[in-house]
């Protein structure tokens, strides 16, 4: 007779199977676990490599800027920076009236569109660039002498070797004067 209480002796061929299952559950665990660590790990790996490339643009732009923002190698001493222009520009409102006309007592006077011009050559130190659509510097008319003055300071400054840019028109009956003028 046997005792229903007591437990059964499992057989060896099922615990070998039982073992060889649970092993290889375990070690598919193990797989999955191992897996998503290096998934994990991967994940990070490309998140610090996001932000590094992302930390290098903007270091590279700032370079850049730098860069771009500071005279090295001291090329814009001519142009027109900041500096200059504090330094050297002026303006003034000037008129172009003809000779002889006179306004009343109350209205405002400017300078003379002649004087604005002469003061501005006068204080020409590189280059003066002019862009104007009529020119007539040489006219026989007795009110053209002002016009023949500013040629005249023309050539005396590109005899002191200031720099002349002219933008004129080219079909004036002075071209050929202005035309030299501007090749000097």
């Amino acid at each position: 007779m046997r005792l229903k209480n007591r437990p059964r002796e499992p057989s060896p061929s099922l615990t070998r199977v039982g073992s060889n299952f649970y092993s290889a559950v375990k070690q598919q665990d193990y797989s999955a676990s191992v897996w998503l660590r290096r998934k994990d790990k991967l994940e990070h790996s490309q998140q610090k490599c996001i932000v590094i490339f992302a930390l290098v643009c903007c270091f590279a732009i700032l370079v850049a800027l730098i860069f771009s923002a500071v005279d090295i190698m001291g090329e814009d001493e001519d142009g027109l920076t900041e500096k200059n222009c504090q330094n050297n520009c002026r303006i003034a409102l000037v008129e172009n009236i003809p000779e002889g006309i006179n306004y009343s007592e109350s209205a405002p006077s400017h300078l003379s569109l002649f004087q604005g011009w002469m003061n501005l050559l006068n204080m020409a130190k590189k280059s003066v660039d002019i862009v104007s659509s009529q020119w007539d510097l040489s006219h026989s008319h007795p009110s053209a002498c002002q016009g023949q003055h500013l040629f005249e300071k023309l050539q005396e400054l590109l005899s002191q070797k200031i720099e002349i840019n002219l933008v004129g028109d080219i079909l004036h009956k002075n071209s050929d004067l202005l035309t030299d003028l501007g090749k000097k």
